[in-house]
């Protein structure tokens, strides 16, 4: 294997890892955000 398809693959995983992190985290704000303006 080359270094330079080793090196894609792992950005390709962090990037897929971090768009994961980001929408979860990004979900439930959205959500507490909702239940707030409800709630209000």
């Amino acid at each position: 294997m080359r270094k330079r398809t080793i090196r894609s693959g792992m950005r390709l995983v962090l990037a897929a890892l971090l768009l994961i992190t980001l929408t979860s985290f990004f979900h439930s704000g959205v959500a507490d955000f909702l239940s707030l303006s409800v709630g209000a």
